[in-house]
Formats: C-alpha cells, structure tokens, sequence
C-alpha cells in the first residue's frame, strides 16, 4: 500500500485537498514525518502545482481545489505569493526592455511626419475616431443610459445597480409579468447591440455592460459571468465588483436553497471589496449593510446602515436605509427566555391547540433540562401537591399524559408515557425527595457554564437520587448529561464507555430521546481524537434518531457539527449543505443562544476555507459582540476571539490578530485549570504561533509551538489539533 500512497497521482490528490479517506490520509501525513525521500517528492509535485496554478495551467476543478487549501495552509500561501511576485517582476522587467526598442506608435509617427502622408493620415484618423466613438456608444453608454431610463419608476433588483438612479422596489406578487411587446423588442435590440459589441471589442466596458442588462432582466448567471470578464480586464473597477456582488445577492434569493449562504457570502466579499476600492462609492455601502442583515448579522448590518447614513443622510435611498435600520431595532430576540415556554405550552394545550403544543414540545425535549415542557411539568406537579392545588397537579399530569400519548403514536417512543406514568403513581411522601434531587440536577447544569467538571459529579449524585426513588427516566437524563461532559474533561474513553450504556438501555426501552445525544458525543469524542470518518458516523446517527423522533434541538446540533466535521476534511461543499439545513429555522419556536453562536462559528470555518475572509470576519465580529454581552460567558467570549484570530489573519490585518490572541490567552490564564482550559491554551498558542508565522517571525512563532507542544502532553486524549502545530513548528525550523 505504501507505493501506492507514493504514486505521483495520489499526492496531487492529497495537496489539491481531495483525500477524504481518513485512513489513507493519517498514512500520508505519517509518511510526510518519517519518510525523508517522500517529503521531497511531495514538496516538489507542490512547488509544481504553486508554479501551474500562477501561470495559468491548471484546469479550472484543479484550480478551484487549489483555492480551497490556500486559507488553511500558510506556508502554501506564501509560496504562492512569493511566486506571483517574481513572475509579476519578471513580467515587467521584459516590459521594460521592450520599450527600449522602437514602438509601431513610434514608427507610425516617423512615417506620417512626412509631408505627403500627413494630410491622408488626418483624414483616416478622423474616420477612425468617429468609428470607435460610435462602437462604444452604441456597445454600452447608449444601451446602459437606456436601460436605466426603462427602470427609473421600479427597480428590477433589490440591491443598487452602479449609476442607476433611485426608483421603488418592484413588489411583485407571483410570477413576473413578460414585457409588452414594444419593450420585448427594445430589450432585444439592446441586448443585441451588446453582445455585438462584446464580439467586436471584448473589453471592460462591453463586458459590464453586458452584465448589467442580464442584472435587470433576472438572468443572474449570465450577468456573473459578464462581470467576472470584465474584471478580467480591469479588477480594481469598483462598479463592477459591486454589481456582481449584486448577481450574486439575487441569486442567494432565487437559487437553490443550499447554496444560498454561499451566494450571499460572495456577495458580501464584492461589496467589501467595492467600498475598500472607493470610499464614495454609495451603492456598494448601500448593499454591503443589506448582505449583512440578510445574513441576520443585525449588529454589523446596524452599524453598516449607520455608516451609509453619514454618507448620504438625504436622498430616496437614505429613507430605505433608515426603514431596514428600523426594521433592525424593533425587531425582538429570537432567544425566547426559559420562563416563557410552559406558560406558551399550557395556552396552547387548555385551547386544545395541539398542533402549537406539540411545535413547543418538539423544539425544547432535546435539551433535556428545563425549558423542557415535561421536566417543568413534573417539577410543576410537584409544587402543586405540596400545596394541595389538585387543580394545577391534575392538569400537570394530564398535560404529561398528552405528550406520552403522542410521543408513543407518532416516535415510538416511550420515555414520556413512563414519565407520565411514574408521577400520577408518586407517592406523597416521595415529593419532596423528587423536588431535592431536581434541585441537585438544577444546580449541576449552572455548573456548566461555570465549572463544568464539578458538573460531573452533581449529575452523578441526581442521577442516584432519582434512581433511589423510582424515577427512571430522570435518572437517564442526568447520567447522560454525566456521559457527556467527560469529553471536554479529557475522560473520552470513560465517557465512550457510558455513552455506549446509555445508548444499549435507551433501545432496550425505546428511549429514543435519549439517543441522539449519545450518539452526539460519541461523534465528537471521535473528533476530539481526529477520528473524523468514525465522527461522521456516529453524527449522521444521531441526526437519523433526531429526526425519527422530531427532536428539533438535536437535529440542529447534529446538523452543525457535520458541517464543521466536513470542513475539517476539506469536503466544503458538502459541509455547506449540512450547514444550509441547520440554518433553515423558520417557524421554530424556541432557539438557543449556545446554538445560534455554534452556526455562526461554523459559518466562520467554511468562509475561511473558501476564501471568503471579510464573510468570516464579519460572522467572527458579530459573534464576538453577542457573546460580550453576556458577562459570565468567558469561554464563549474565548471561543469567539479564536475565530478573530482567523479571521483577522485571513484579511491580513496581523496587528489585530495578535491583539485577539493576547486577549484570548489572559482569559484562559484567568479560568480554572481543567483539561479542556489546557486544550484552549493550546489552540491559542498554536494560533499565535500561525500568525506569527504569517509575519516571518519564526523564533517567536517557534516558542507558541513549543509552548503547546508542553501543555498537551498533559491532556493525551484530547490531541486532534496537535498535527498542525507539529507542521507549523516543522515549517518555522525549515
């Protein structure tokens, strides 16, 4: 097998990122270490794929899969750099030497110098400016001054094309109207003037213009690919990044649904790239804050509409600015407080809304501590009865009844009719004990977010009160949230072993709640260890259960961690897939914050890894300030500020960087000590070591490597991240 890895067609699979084998990878990446005359020959087929791609001789899926490794693999993107760089002066330097020798220009001018030719010349040369004032005219200025006189009542798109005056947004309803023929004929004659000019004069100009028509008549394909023409010729044209940033916002809202982040993300770098081009550049501010709230980053766009309004505080388009502003301020929180749900769930269930109840009861059982409405139920039920209130306990349980009756007919499953059946059969003298041993599970799940290892052993001591007692099912809650803590306590292989018990008796019982969370973390166990094929497994497990029994919450969570796990294998198109259906959140009731920051933090992964870094710093950015504010967050506001490092280093801006990654370090010296803190300290000083890298300072970056190369021998099971820092020390000595 190892001359087969050695073959000259495995190792340009493995550099253009196309080994998704999890196997065959290891073995390469083990051979890369051990194997001196592999390294070689896979450093030269490098050198000769860097050396295709800048001349222009890779084919365009080699040149794509190329892209793709270049935001994850410093030193490849500097050598890429580095050979753009000669060429560029090697370019120019025989430039320089051809206009030593005398130009046609030149030639031509000696020729008509001469008295008997002067006069002829004068009259050819009138002819032919005349001529090329005329093509152009009639290849774009005519036809765009026409176009925009076509649409100045009603706008075709919703973002601002270059130079089009404002005019309302077409509120179409259904299918779009076809032009009346008059205008049929109109819009054929200019669309045939312009592809006649595109034909005779490829240039920037006859390409945009070109592109614009397409924009206005909803052919957003053919319009993107007019604009990246035109950008051929002129790629520091501000206008023309902006309307394909436009094209692609369009078609983000009429493409197929997976790709939509993707469209809107391509956007976003356009408009980005249109305002850091020209400062004045209205239309392109204008469409930059309107990518950001359609990719619900409220606080970027907010501030993106604030900075278009000290621009242009007066025109029609400022008042479309101030309404979408608005729009933005009165919009409320789509995280809805745990007090609201069972007060939601019991209007809904006394006016026989069942569909409602059941919606409310899908999108909060997956969290398995209260907001659940069954575990409020039971711990509203008991209250009751020490209060002797047999009217709230007796709609508590009929309330738990309904949900186990149709938890058993649509899931098969059965946890909650044993639930239900358990405490209308509690004895009185059980109530209070029952109410203790919610409190100690109460209390274990504060610890999370602030101590999570003393979590473990809170859930371990609820789990046998409530065993003691009778109470099955809320002993399984707690051992399950015991199993899945230990991951992140550096106990994977104990947490293997119990997650796989809890798994066995949740099928032996048809426990099917229960199920997608231990499958859950069985899959990141295996990604904490860079098991990532064996991860996927486990998490399509988990989503398949999720999904079985409507759980909502562990679909999403399913849903994002295959996302990440896909990009971590370089497979982008389909983590962006995975990603695009846990985005899908219309009509959900109830969502978490914890959630909403892990998508954003995926989102911020997958734009990183297809070059799409102001995308990845605007989702990092947003993250960063909703986790801010909340001030007992600081391993959210640790997580954010890694994604800031990326982030900012993808945009180059190293100073910034460097400043999160020292921001990100004195919080974890300020935590507890826990494997899971080491683990963090050892990605920040991996990352530090990256930037510092990227910058050339490579005895600094060597310390940072050095550094978490120390601190992981301490936490041997949680080593996923421990090849790259190996790399990035091994690219620093070289």
């Amino acid at each position: 097998m190892g001359d087969s890895l050695k073959s000259d067609e495995t190792v340009r699979e493995y550099l253009l990122g196309r080994v998704s084998d999890e196997t065959v990878l290891e073995r390469l990446e083990d051979m890369l270490f051990t194997d001196e005359e592999f390294y070689s020959q896979v450093a030269l087929a490098e050198d000769g794929i860097i050396n295709d791609y800048v001349f222009g001789r890779l084919d365009g899926r080699d040149a794509e899969s190329f892209r793709a490794t270049l935001a994850s693999n410093s030193e490849r993107r500097f050598k890429f750099e580095m050979t753009q760089a000669l060429r560029e002066k090697a370019l120019a330097k025989n430039v320089s030497a051809e206009e030593t020798k005398p130009s046609f220009f030149s030639s031509i001018i000696a020729f008509i110098s001469q008295p008997k030719y002067a006069g002829a010349f004068a009259v050819l040369l009138i002819a032919a400016v005349s001529l090329t004032l005329y093509l152009r005219l009639s290849g774009s200025g005519d036809q765009l001054a026409e176009l925009r006189a076509m649409y100045q009542r009603e706008r075709p798109v919703e973002p601002r094309i270059s130079t089009f005056a404002y005019a309302p947004l077409a509120q179409l309803r259904g299918a779009q109207e076809p032009p009346q023929p008059n205008e049929q004929r109109r819009l054929r004659r200019i669309e045939n003037t312009l592809l006649a000019a595109v034909e005779e004069a490829p240039n920037a100009n006859t390409h945009y213009a070109l592109g614009v028509f397409y924009l206005t008549q909803h052919k957003y394909e053919d319009a993107i690919k007019e604009f990246e023409s035109a950008l051929k010729y002129d790629d520091q044209n501000a206008k023309i990044h902006n309307d394909l940033g436009t094209a692609h916002f369009e078609l983000a809202k009429t493409g197929p649904k997976e790709k939509k982040f993707e469209e809107l993300a391509l956007s976003l770098e356009e408009f980005t790239k249109a305002t850091a081009l020209d400062s004045n550049l209205l239309e392109a501010f204008f469409n930059k804050a309107l990518a950001l709230q359609e990719m619900n980053m409220p606080r970027q766009a907010k501030a993106s509409w604030m900075l278009y309004l000290e621009k242009d505080p007066s025109s029609p388009w400022a008042e479309e600015a101030r309404k979408n502003l608005a729009r933005i301020e009165s919009e409320q929180s789509v995280f809805k407080t745990e007090e609201q749900v069972l007060p939601d769930f019991l209007t809904a269930y006394r006016n026989h809304d069942d569909a409602r109840a059941q919606r409310i009861h899908n999108d909060t059982k997956g969290f398995l501590h209260e907001p659940a409405v069954p575990l409020q139920l039971t711990r509203r039920y008991l209250r009751a009865r020490q209060r002797a209130n047999d009217k709230e306990a007796n709609e508590s349980i009929e309330a738990l009844n309904f949900i186990g009756s149709f938890e058993k007919i649509k899931n098969a499953d059965l946890f909650f009719a044993e639930l239900a059946s358990f405490y209308a059969n509690v004895s009185s003298d059980k109530a209070e004990a029952l109410l203790q041993a919610k409190d100690t599970f109460a209390s274990a799940v504060r610890l999370i977010s602030s101590d999570f290892p003393k979590a473990i052993p809170q859930f371990e001591k609820s789990a046998d009160l409530f065993r003691r007692l009778g109470d099955v099912c809320e002993a399984a809650i707690a051992e399950n949230w015991a199993g899945q803590l230990l991951p992140d306590a550096g106990r994977i292989a104990e947490a293997r072993l119990r997650l796989t018990a809890t798994i066995a008796m949740a099928e032996d019982r048809s426990f099917t709640l229960l199920l997608p969370p231990a499958y859950y973390w069985l899959g990141i166990s295996d990604y904490r260890q860079k098991e990532f094929s064996q991860s996927s497994k486990n998490l399509k497990k988990a989503l398949r259960e999720a999904e079985k029994g409507n759980n909502t919450v562990e679909i999403q969570h399913a849903l994002e961690a295959l996302a990440l796990n896909y990009s971590m294998l370089g497979e982008l198109e389909l983590g962006l897939s995975y990603e695009s259906k846990a985005l899908n959140t219309n009509g959900l009731y109830y969502q978490t914050r914890d959630q909403w920051l892990r998508n954003e933090g995926t989102l911020a992964d997958l734009s990183l890894k297809l070059g799409l870094p102001s995308t990845a710093l605007s989702l990092s950015t947003e993250k960063l300030e909703v986790v801010r504010e909340n001030e007992h967050a600081s391993a959210q506001v640790n997580d954010a500020l890694r994604y800031m490092v990326l982030a900012a280093s993808a945009t180059k801006d190293f100073a910034s960087a460097q400043r999160y990654a020292a921001e990100s370090m004195q919080i974890a010296l300020e935590a507890k000590d826990s494997p899971e803190n080491t683990r963090t300290r050892c990605l920040i000083h991996g990352l530090a070591g990256d930037v510092k890298t990227q910058t050339r300072s490579y005895s600094d970056a060597l310390r940072d490597y050095d550094r978490a190369l120390e601190l992981y021998r301490g936490i041997p099971e949680l080593s996923a991240d421990l090849y790259g820092i190996h790399k990035g020390r091994l690219f620093c000595l070289q």
